[in-house]
């Protein structure tokens, strides 16, 4: 963006500073409903990111490992190919075309049991090249076992979205940023959009369900406090899963429990759901 930010936005942040509230953590208020009501989804399908850069980094983290794969045309943002690195996928790299744009049919055709993500950038980076919503949907049908991400970063210049297709598609997920139209990516401000399967935690449901006591969590723990937290770590420990006992400023014993892998995390829940007894 070549222009300062909008006068709205500088005053907010002048009147943050002014009010003595830099070395307090950060209150996200209704956040996530303003921005549920601007794109036109159900809260429960956004999730907060720092910057789109952080949803990008999630949704590798959450889908690929060793041996996994991930399709993602080229050229394009440099984020997608170092998150696939980092988690050692191999990347397959159609070439868009000034002719032909998006390399749909090489990307059909590289989808296999393999394939975790598949990356499309509407519009791309750097070559502006758009994509239709036709291409994209046959696409997720194509790779119904694979996060197809939809990066819209610059959707407010486009215009072009897929969200309404998650409704169809649950393996879209969509990501955007305050970064490039609000011009703020110095705030490190995105979110991304997704069936709310994909949003809402398991462990934070069942907890909720039994209604076991835990602190809201943005990390990859959850500090949880069942009524009985000596009984719960025993049977964890007998199923070969540690948790760190640390109690609260009051004395009270919570359990520290690191998320892992969807099989994982269900097998962690049949243990607690034979362990805690509410």
């Amino acid at each position: 963006r070549t222009l300062p930010v909008s006068a709205p936005v500088r005053d907010a942040l002048l009147a943050y500073v002014s009010g003595e509230r830099m070395q307090m953590y950060p209150a996200y208020g209704d956040i996530t409903e303003r921005l549920a009501e601007y794109v036109g989804v159900p809260a429960s399908q956004i999730m907060i990111t720092n910057g789109s850069d952080q949803g990008i980094e999630l949704i590798f983290r959450a889908c690929g490992r060793e041996g996994h794969e991930a399709i993602i045309p080229a050229p394009s943002f440099a984020m997608y190919a170092q998150c696939a690195s980092i988690e050692n996928m191999r990347i397959i790299s159609p070439h868009y075309t000034r002719e032909t744009g998006l390399p749909v049919e090489e990307m059909l055709a590289a989808i296999n049991e393999k394939t975790r993500v598949i990356c499309i950038a509407l519009p791309n980076n750097p070559s502006g090249t758009g994509a239709s919503r036709e291409d994209i949907a046959r696409i997720a049908q194509a790779a119904p076992n694979a996060c197809v991400m939809v990066d819209e970063c610059y959707f407010e210049y486009s215009r072009a979205t897929v969200v309404d297709l998650i409704a169809q598609f649950p393996n879209i997920v969509v990501t955007r940023t305050f970064s490039k139209t609000w011009g703020i990516p110095s705030l490190r401000f995105g979110y991304l959009m997704a069936d709310p399967a994909n949003i809402k935690p398991k462990l934070e449901a069942f907890l909720d369900q039994r209604k076991v006591l835990y602190w809201p969590s943005e990390a990859n723990y959850i500090w949880m406090f069942p009524s009985d937290p000596n009984a719960v770590e025993v049977q964890l420990i007998a199923a070969n899963i540690l948790v760190r006992p640390k109690a609260d400023a009051d004395g009270n014993m919570g359990l520290r429990i690191t998320i892992g892998t969807l099989e994982q995390t269900e097998r962690l829940l049949a243990v607690l759901a034979q362990a805690i007894v509410e």
